[in-house]
């Protein structure tokens, strides 16, 4: 482009000014983004043309490795540390599940669905935390932790629901009961998202409806 145009006078204006860190503007955005990307280089100063495609797939890398890092670190994400292993859209994102059952799915993935686990962490009678050992589920006898475990596979007072909907996985994952609650978790999450997201929905409602509606 010619040094007479406008456009040229006004970017090679707001260049210098990033280049002498007078002032934040467009050009010190891009500067910034060169340099982490390109640290061995002098990129900004040299005003070297980088391939975007390359710079997206730099910073998609590094974010990636930064977001694992912080996930392992997060104990709430137990479950989703379990079958979450790259960054990018989930299916259940993308699928027609209504807006309860994605935001009960994305509750579970997360840790934060109210069971008593998630619930004994804020509340109790003088004020502290309940003990993990002590968040047992309300509905069953098992004196078990009311657990995403528990929740999915375990408490009886689900079971008519649940070996309906077990059936069905069964038909396509013959071994399914034998696999690791790593697999089984992968399985529900990533393969049969639609019927696992309608599944959750329904076993949720009933607990809210045993625990909290009088007769």
């Amino acid at each position: 482009m010619s040094d007479n145009r406008l456009t040229k006078a006004i970017f090679m204006y707001d260049y210098k000014m990033a280049a002498t860190r007078r002032y934040s503007n467009w050009s010190s955005h891009i500067k910034m983004i060169m340099d982490k990307y390109y640290p061995n280089g002098n990129k900004f100063q040299n005003m070297e043309k980088i391939e975007l495609d390359s710079l997206r797939e730099l910073q998609a890398s590094q974010f990636s490795e930064i977001w694992k890092q912080n996930a392992q670190n997060k104990p709430k994400l137990r479950i989703y540390n379990t079958f979450k292993t790259e960054f990018h859209t989930e299916h259940y994102i993308n699928i027609n599940l209504d807006r309860s059952e994605r935001s009960l799915m994305a509750q579970l993935r997360t840790g934060i669905l109210p069971l008593q686990v998630e619930i004994g962490r804020y509340k109790s009678s003088d004020g502290n935390k309940i003990n993990l050992k002590d968040r047992v589920c309300k509905l069953c006898k098992s004196d078990s932790v009311e657990d995403e475990e528990h929740f999915i596979f375990c408490c009886t007072a689900y079971n008519d629901v649940r070996n309906n909907f077990l059936k069905s996985i069964k038909m396509k994952y013959t071994d399914f009961f034998t696999f690791s609650i790593e697999d089984k978790w992968d399985i529900l999450f990533n393969k049969q998202t639609r019927s696992f997201a309608k599944y959750i929905k329904e076993i949720f409602l009933l607990r809210k409806d045993k625990l909290y509606v009088k007769n």
